[in-house]
């Protein structure tokens, strides 16, 4: 088996073109049979493949210089030129943007040599952080798995099979073995007793019984209420005011003083039962029926027995007299009967007065439920 190379080799040793020359030592005779042997190359071409060639994803730098560095011998690059070219067929050919970036950041000094130990740490560093990712999600996975085992219903901890540290420990609620207090079973049906007595005693609070005067005014109220329910019949559809002020309604209206024409402003007040006129307007009003302490003169207002109050009040309002005044509201005519009192407050005009005077408008209605339809010849 070995005599056809030996046979093929002399037999291209004496057909070649080195016969007859003189060779001092194996090495040349070898290095001759390579170049008579070995095909003829384009340079061309060589550059052109060796500028194809990139990094593979799991290739590491120093065997990706080997490879571009055997590439490179079939280019032939000058000594000069060749340590520049394989600068950039790593800049080319590398894997790793951030080789990338720091070789194209620097400048026309940067060595082969440098490169490649650029290279070198970011591919290092790369490792260890894959390492680091890889080991961190074991620890997830780990934590994760502890989790999903089933706490020891005596210490409440996760441990291994038979490894309780409860176990020949005294619980401090019932003074029982191999438990700790945490996990005492006593503990939690007391806890659950007094839950479940303090719900029954919620369910079945009491409360405190109303005294009869609480009674009576529960009951007064609740007549009141009935009492407003059934006087909804009778309403005020139309008020005819010129002003509200405070939830209050006014209205300016003529009246007739003797000297002339007048106006007064008074307030709408449907409750009233009587016309109110206080003593500052009366004086203002007629100035020469009053003295010089601002009373009435003698025979100048009728007297009147009628004791006024204010509404939900107790105390009397003083009243001097009763006067008429000639009243006139827009087509309305009407005399209207006014007290005279000291106050301070407004001028009133009451019911009685405002429909006269067509300020209000009262619309009343009488409704009336049968069981059966009642004829009205039968009525």
């Amino acid at each position: 088996m070995y005599i056809h190379p030996v046979v093929d080799g002399s037999r291209g040793y004496q057909d070649s073109q080195i016969l007859g020359k003189d060779f001092k030592t194996p090495a040349e005779v070898f290095e001759a049979f390579i170049k008579h042997f070995e095909p003829k190359t384009n340079f061309r071409l060589a550059r052109f493949q060796l500028q194809k060639l990139a990094q593979e994803p799991a290739e590491a730098i120093d065997d990706f210089m080997a490879r571009c560095k055997i590439q490179a011998q079939k280019c032939k690059f000058a000594d000069i030129e060749l340590e520049g070219r394989l600068i950039e067929q790593i800049v080319i050919g590398t894997s790793s943007k951030k080789v990338q970036q720091t070789l194209l950041a620097k400048d026309e000094k940067l060595t082969l040599n440098t490169a490649l130990d650029i290279a070198r740490t970011q591919e290092a560093t790369e490792a260890d952080m894959r390492l680091l990712h890889g080991q961190a999600v074991n620890v997830d996975m780990t934590k994760q798995h502890i989790q999903r085992k089933k706490q020891c219903s005596f210490c409440g901890l996760n441990h291994p099979p038979r490894k309780c540290p409860a176990y020949g420990t005294k619980c401090r609620n019932c003074d029982k073995m191999n438990h700790w207090e945490k996990c005492c079973r006593l503990k939690k049906q007391e806890q659950e007793s007094k839950q479940q007595w303090q719900r029954k005693q919620e369910a079945t609070k009491t409360y405190p019984k109303r005294s009869q005067a609480q009674r009576s005014k529960r009951l007064h109220e609740m007549k009141e209420e009935e009492e407003t329910e059934e006087t909804d019949d009778m309403r005020f559809e139309t008020i005819c005011v010129d002003q509200i002020r405070k939830n209050e309604a006014f209205a300016v209206i003529g009246v007739e003083i003797g000297r002339g024409p007048a106006t007064l402003k008074a307030k709408v007040d449907t409750g009233s039962e009587g016309n109110i006129l206080p003593l500052r307007i009366y004086q203002k009003m007629y100035p020469d029926r009053v003295d010089s302490n601002g009373e009435p003169k003698t025979g100048k207002l009728r007297k009147s027995p009628i004791t006024i109050t204010g509404y939900g009040e107790k105390s009397v309002i003083p009243q001097v007299g009763l006067h008429t005044l000639s009243c006139n509201h827009q087509d309305r005519q009407a005399n209207g009967e006014f007290f005279v009192v000291k106050t301070q407050r407004p001028a009133i005009l009451g019911l009685e007065l405002c429909l006269d005077l067509g300020l209000v408008v009262l619309n009343c209605s009488l409704m009336e439920s049968h069981d059966s339809p009642i004829k009205i010849e039968s009525i």
